[in-house]
């Protein structure tokens, strides 16, 4: 069963004995610069998972193949140390007033690449709750082994569908004055 605090957060623990808070839909979101046109790199898995290749792009994710190479050396070392230790990534954003959004994906992200997703647990706001800077939006807790190399792809889904969401709210306010 779903827990949720009086402050709206929602815990969802990906395993067999609790189901994940968010809809199961696998979907890596391609995103675009406005600025340069360029995709981003979860974009480019994103394509490929819509184009019937769901399992080459999963596949990619999972070996490190979009994330940043620092976080793909810390999942090396780790494994090569055989070091598990259980830590809380404790996720958050810099802006004000800013209208959270992509958790959903993030915690699919997190179901189908993470090395163990049982191990995992997560608590998260909801999208669309509005944030403030520094404040804590997800907490992912177990051993980072199993999710180090997915932590550009997390932290670039947050940002971008938060800009998003945010830039529309805004759009929204000021077109209601008129």
């Amino acid at each position: 069963r779903d827990r949720t605090t009086e402050a709206g957060e929602a815990t969802a623990v990906i395993g067999e004995r609790h189901r994940v808070v968010s809809p199961a839909k696998c979907s890596l979101i391609q995103t675009l610069d406005s600025r340069t046109g360029a995709r981003s790199s979860h974009g480019a898995a994103y394509r490929m998972f819509r184009r019937g290749r769901r399992q080459g792009a999963i596949e990619r994710i999972r070996r490190g193949y979009y994330s940043a190479v620092y976080f793909n050396r810390t999942k090396y070392i780790l494994e090569q140390e055989h070091d598990d230790t259980i830590v809380t990534m404790q996720v958050f954003q810099w802006n004000d007033r800013s209208v959270l959004c992509g958790i959903d994906e993030v915690i699919e992200l997190l179901k189908v690449a993470a090395d163990n997703p049982h191990a995992l647990s997560i608590r998260a706001l909801r999208d669309g709750d509005t944030i403030n800077r520094g404040e804590p939006v997800m907490h992912i807790t177990g051993p980072y082994v199993y999710f180090a190399h997915l932590e550009s792809l997390y932290l670039g889904i947050l940002a971008r569908r938060t800009l998003v969401a945010t830039n529309t709210r805004r759009v929204v306010e000021a077109a209601k004055s008129k």
